[in-house]
């Protein structure tokens, strides 16, 4: 014979203790953090898929950019990976050593600087833009309308291609 739903307090006894009572009410705000404390981590995975989706558009965009190159002017216009990128004043002065082997370099700045790794370069250069067909080619289905939800500005109607 059945004797009811367990207590949600954990006392064993198989007493149902509604949400009126204490143990109930705790247990329901227990719960509720836990739903509030999921959907952070929720929003954090969206944001990091958002930037990921964002950094691999900008490298296909890279690669597209590089094949369209003719062979004639290779190494004049291909963006080589992985790079970095430095900025400074225009009158700073910079000392740079560069190993034998040429695996190690040390610079040294007299005034402030600033580093710029590719993927922020490429996203500074906005190589993440691209026309909606194009978009739809690069992407899977789900990821591209998740992307026009949350950027706006990576569809161009008007992008052209030679503006890459």
């Amino acid at each position: 014979q059945w004797k009811g739903f367990p207590s949600l307090s954990g006392d064993g006894k198989g007493q149902r203790s509604g949400f009126a009572s204490s143990g109930g009410e705790s247990e329901k705000e227990r719960l509720k953090a836990d739903i509030r404390e999921k959907q952070k981590e929720v929003a954090q995975k969206e944001t990091q898929l958002e930037d990921l989706t964002v950094q691999f558009l900008s490298l296909l965009q890279l690669l597209r950019r590089n094949d369209s190159t003719s062979t004639e002017t290779v190494n004049q216009h291909r963006i080589y990976l992985p790079f970095v990128l430095v900025s400074t004043d225009s009158d700073n002065t910079i000392e740079c050593d560069i190993s034998g082997d040429k695996q190690r370099a040390q610079f040294n700045f007299r005034n402030p600087f600033e580093l710029h790794d590719d993927r922020e370069t490429l996203n500074m250069m906005g190589m993440f833009r691209t026309d909606p067909d194009a978009l739809k080619e690069l992407l899977p289905a789900h990821l591209v309308s998740f992307i026009k939800q949350r950027r706006s500005d990576v569809v161009e109607e008007d992008f052209k291609e030679e503006g890459v």
